[in-house]
């Protein structure tokens, strides 16, 4: 049976590569259906996605074999227009994507190249801002907004285009939770409304399967499932544990499964209710003060104000993790904290003086402007070298952050969740005092983010301090002694995760939602479990 979008026995290898990144593939994407593609960093996720926007091998090289048809169409036999016009892709990064000098200009590039009249084009460009929420950056520079703002309007351009097929490669790593949902909703009205297919690459998964039609794991080039959420829910329990949402690795498998969704997972717990009083919390870091900063200003040319008057103290041994809405300031805070940005008002000291590259290892939003060497290997020695420290140490960097297997390997050639990790070990190599951190786990993929974390736990045991700024609440949660909430540039709220995350709808992880009026100051799996554990577990 044809679908709209069918890869048949796909392999395809990048140039140089030592083996194929798919191998024999093959995979039928019906009308109107929205796909979940998932599965390990390295596993072929972007590369499938790729493929099926004819970006590989056109765009990037390599060697292919198999076909890719667009409705019974071989995709190489359609040419450049008729492929932008049916088919849309959204890149991971959206840096390399954007164009144009403005958000409208950038919005409305598509569906003019499409040749649509004045008219139609200024409709689809007021209906795109309006789905993702950028009505308010129409007029605004691309290159001056944040990495989430940025990622809004390239998903807003490929909405204004309207094609048949939507591909997009982790669209929510830079969207924080309210435009994340906001995202997925807009999805599912494509895929209901418009019958549009989605293939929808992504390693956050908790609100993506409710959304999904389908579930494709991919592990070593290869397909290892294909099949609904409820029974990704039971293979996954089994073979894959840690890509399933936090609530469900409360539950054992089971005959039906674990819960894939807050409300599910609120039912099987009823049983178990009323529950004692929440685990104990683990002692506070009780150092000295590693970051200070004082009354910090900041405007960006144009007046877009960034920080009002901000205040933040990070001691020895704690992480600290930044939330907030996109454009909240959590970028500039880091910035300032690194002394990348000349503050008007305000003052920053980092380790008892000014911000230096001793005192702090600072991890872009954009982690791939570290990457400047042709191995691993020789980006983690840069960075030793240049603070004064001999390269025999790279070795045991690379294997705390776990790339040492990729020691050879050209970075700029690996997948994007191995590349930021070799990011991660560049900017902590030196083991500077403070490691100052934007989204760290972004594009990381379960197994990834654990190492990650624990890696980021270990630089703050050891004496250092970390502040990060993530959008992934599971992991702030989890990892983080205390979390920081922005917006407009001020701080809303502060305090221990387990006191700031209340349970409420998006600023806070599933397992505090599912045990919201059941038991406070439960925020993580380990906590549920600890609570759990006297009560014969979770049935």
């Amino acid at each position: 049976m044809m679908g709209i979008l069918d890869l048949e026995r796909l392999t395809y290898s990048y140039p140089d590569a030592a083996r194929p990144a798919l191998e024999d593939v093959t995979v039928r994407f019906g009308e109107g259906e929205l796909a979940l593609v998932t599965g390990p960093s390295g596993s072929g996720k972007t590369t499938l996605a790729r493929a099926a926007a004819r970006l590989v091998p056109d765009f990037f090289g390599g060697r292919f074999g198999g076909d890719v048809r667009y409705r019974g169409r071989p995709l190489r036999e359609l040419d450049a227009g008729a492929l932008h016009a049916e088919i849309g892709f959204v890149f991971q990064e959206p840096e390399r994507q954007l164009l144009m000098a403005t958000a409208e200009r950038e919005i409305a590039f598509g569906p003019e190249n499409l040749g649509l009249p004045p008219a139609a084009v200024a409709r689809r460009v007021v209906e795109a801002a309006e789905s993702l929420g950028v009505t308010g950056l129409l007029g605004a520079r691309t290159d001056e907004l944040s990495g989430g703002m940025q990622q809004r309007i390239v998903l807003a351009a490929a909405v204004a285009m309207q094609p048949a097929v939507l591909i997009l490669d982790e669209p929510t790593s830079r969207l924080d939770p309210v435009a994340a949902r906001d995202l997925l909703g807009l999805l599912a009205r494509l895929r209901d409304d418009l019958g549009c297919t989605i293939v929808l690459v992504e390693e956050r998964l908790a609100d993506c399967l409710r959304v999904a039609d389908r579930v494709l794991h991919l592990d070593g080039g290869a397909i290892a499932f294909d099949g609904a959420p409820a029974a990704f829910s039971r293979w996954a329990a089994e073979a894959a544990p840690l890509f399933l949402p936090p609530v469900a690795r409360l539950f054992p498998p089971g005959l039906e499964g674990p819960p894939l969704t807050v409300r599910e997972a609120r039912a099987r717990l009823a049983p178990l209710l009323p529950l004692g009083p929440p685990p104990a919390p683990p002692p506070r870091p009780s150092g000295g003060p590693l970051v200070v900063i004082e009354g910090a200003r900041f405007a960006y040319p144009g007046g877009a104000v960034a920080l009002r008057g901000i205040g933040l103290v990070a001691a020895a041994g704690e992480v600290v993790a930044l939330i907030g809405p996109n454009g909240a300031g959590k970028t500039t805070l880091l910035k300032a904290a690194a002394g990348l940005i000349p503050l008007p008002a305000g003052s920053v000291a980092v380790a008892g003086g000014a911000p230096s590259p001793h005192a702090c290892g600072f991890l872009p939003q954009n982690a791939d402007t570290l990457l400047l060497h042709d191995t691993v290997l020789e980006e983690v020695a840069f960075t030793l070298r240049a603070s004064g420290l001999g390269r025999e140490g790279a070795e045991e960097v690379m294997r705390r952050w776990g790339v040492a297997h990729l020691a050879g390997r050209n970075p700029r050639e690996l997948g994007a969740g191995e590349r930021q990790c070799v990011s991660l070990a560049a900017a902590a190599a030196a083991a500077p005092p403070v490691l100052l951190l934007d989204e760290p786990v972004r594009g990381l993929d379960p197994l990834l983010r654990e190492r990650a974390g624990g890696a980021i736990a270990a630089h703050a045991a050891a004496g250092g301090c970390v502040v990060l700024a993530t959008q992934d609440i599971e992991f702030a949660a989890e990892r983080a002694d205390r979390v920081v909430l922005l917006a407009g540039g001020e701080v809303v709220e502060e305090g221990r995760p387990r006191d700031l995350f209340h349970g409420e709808p998006f600023y806070s992880p599933q397992v505090s939602r599912l045990f919201r009026g059941a038991a406070a100051g439960v925020v993580t799996v380990g906590d549920a479990r600890r609570l759990l554990a006297g009560r014969g577990g979770a049935g």
